[in-house]
């Protein structure tokens, strides 16, 4: 049996359903509760983190790439969302004002990125229950880095130096959808930070 094909569920869970709502609860309540333990070294943790995120990233790649044995571009990990794993997996190493500008970004910005995905998953309610669980938990480590961030105060007052920082990362993902869209190759389109203007707007923020 193919990766791709494995744990299909046998209806796909709908959106504002009982599951939906109940899964989005307890990924939120979880990730408060755990931002609450104390970390002797709470930057560390953020970044080691970020690199098992990475890690998971890679395996959803294997998983997605078996499903048709293409790269799928809807799925290329330049989404708003993807960023934290990015940013926090050299956090120690940046400067100090470099780090408070991630910071203030990853309590700022993906901190609503995660919240949307949960009110409005209809990207992750899917029949694949491995992505799906994968998602659920990405988004959930998102509020948990983002409820450890401001509880510790490691934002700073850089606001718009993340927001240049945002800037940036929206023209590289509009590269990317440019470059997919005219690259004919591989599975779909991309529509990083959803807004390629070759793919119809779909999410309701």
């Amino acid at each position: 049996m193919e990766i791709g094909t494995a744990a299909i569920l046998k209806s796909t869970p709908g959106l504002f359903s009982a599951f939906h709502i109940v899964l989005s609860f307890i990924t939120f309540a979880a990730a408060y509760v755990l931002s609450s333990i104390r970390l002797n070294d709470p930057l560390k943790a953020l970044e080691t983190s970020a690199r098992i995120a990475l890690g998971t990233e890679a395996v959803k790649q294997v998983f997605l790439f078996s499903m048709h044995h293409a790269f799928q571009w809807w799925y290329f990990p330049f989404q708003l969302c993807s960023m934290p794993m990015y940013l926090l997996c050299c956090l120690t190493h940046l400067t100090d004002d470099q780090r408070e500008t991630v910071c203030t970004f990853c309590a700022s910005c993906s901190l609503i990125a995660a919240l949307c995905a949960l009110l409005y998953p209809e990207n992750i309610l899917q029949e694949q229950a491995f992505l799906m669980a994968h998602s659920f938990l990405y988004h959930g480590w998102m509020l948990w880095c983002s409820f450890l961030i401001i509880r510790n105060r490691l934002y700073g007052e850089r606001f718009l130096p993340a927001c240049r920082l945002l800037i940036i990362l929206a023209v590289i993902a509009e590269i990317i959808n440019t470059i997919g869209f005219y690259s004919h190759t591989g599975y779909g389109v991309p529509d990083m930070f959803y807004i390629s203007p070759f793919v119809p707007a779909a999410q309701p923020v």
